[in-house]
């Protein structure tokens, strides 16, 4: 019995049998495209339109000069002679120039800018906008050297291109930061523009005192003893705007508290009436009796005048 002949093995992903094909493909394509050009060709010669004649016949004949090189590779490949041509190395990027930092360096060693809060206390608007704006423009300049000085410190160039997401981010912040902390402080100012021009007689109705975030700590006192202090956090300019608002909200205001009676709280600029005279409440007290044994905690602001005689008919 004849033994069935052996099979070639298969090798998948051969490279010379994949260019043959490619080689194969494109020769068709070309085959099929100089049929067209020739009756494009043919067509042109009978209309006379000599331009077009021309240049189908120049790409004609380059379709036949590149089939007529790919016909020579196929047989060289077939008879396994073919060699692949080397691909040119890419050439070698050339190293990228950046430019120098140009930082204000006079900015920096000046230091960070201080708010100029008590300048802006007195004087002229004129003034106070002048010197708000000189002051403003120090402070820009200085964080901008800082965050520049920063990233020379890192090594970034100063014209490395940044994501325009990341730069939308950082403005995004930057103008959030701004307007919000510019809104709070205009309302802080007029909140206390307010308070400064209410007449001290003015019932303070229902004011509530600020809230200030504090933290207790421990320190050495003046005498070596450990002592706890409030340590109050938050920015300078701020804390002495809420300190001058609280001063100011916690200002006695004159209210008549009707009679005196001991079970009552007084706070001061309190105004009762006892025994025939008004007092005015010099503390916060309860039970304290006015009259001349509390006199720290009382002040006489109406005596009692001296009593009529009998109507006579």
């Amino acid at each position: 019995m004849k033994k069935p002949a052996a099979s070639k093995p298969v090798v998948i992903g051969d490279p010379h049998q994949a260019g043959l094909s490619k080689v194969n493909r494109e020769i068709d394509e070309l085959d099929a495209a100089i049929k067209l050009l020739a009756v494009d060709e043919k067509d042109a010669e009978q209309k006379l339109d000599d331009d077009r004649w021309r240049a189908v016949g120049k790409a004609m004949r380059a379709a036949i000069d590149r089939r007529t090189k790919l016909q020579a590779e196929r047989a060289e490949r077939m008879a396994g002679i073919w060699i692949e041509p080397k691909q040119p190395a890419a050439p070698a990027a050339a190293p990228v120039q950046h430019r120098a930092w140009e930082i204000n360096e006079q900015a920096l060693k000046a230091g960070v800018p201080k708010y100029p809060a008590d300048v802006l206390r007195t004087g002229s608007k004129a003034d106070k906008d002048e010197v708000f704006f000189k002051e403003y423009g120090r402070s820009v300049e200085y964080w901008s050297a800082n965050f520049a000085e920063g990233f020379r410190k890192q090594g970034f160039p100063p014209d490395l291109k940044v994501g325009l997401d990341f730069l939308c981010n950082m403005m995004g912040a930057d103008r959030a930061s701004f307007l919000w902390l510019s809104h709070r402080c205009l309302s802080l100012e007029t909140r206390l523009a307010e308070i400064e021009s209410r007449p001290v007689s003015e019932q303070r109705g229902n004011a509530k005192p600020l809230q200030r975030s504090v933290t207790k700590v421990l320190k050495h006192g003046t005498d070596g003893r450990i002592e706890e202090f409030e340590k109050i956090e938050g920015e300078s300019e701020q804390i002495d705007l809420l300190a001058r608002i609280e001063a100011l909200e916690a200002r006695p205001t004159l209210k008549y508290a009707g009679v005196w009676n001991k079970t009552i709280k007084y706070s001061p600029g309190d105004i009762v009436s006892y025994g025939g005279s008004s007092w005015h409440s010099n503390i916060t007290s309860t039970g304290l009796q006015p009259g001349a044994d509390n006199p720290a905690s009382w002040t006489l602001m109406t005596k009692r005048g001296r009593d009529g005689k009998d109507a006579r008919p």
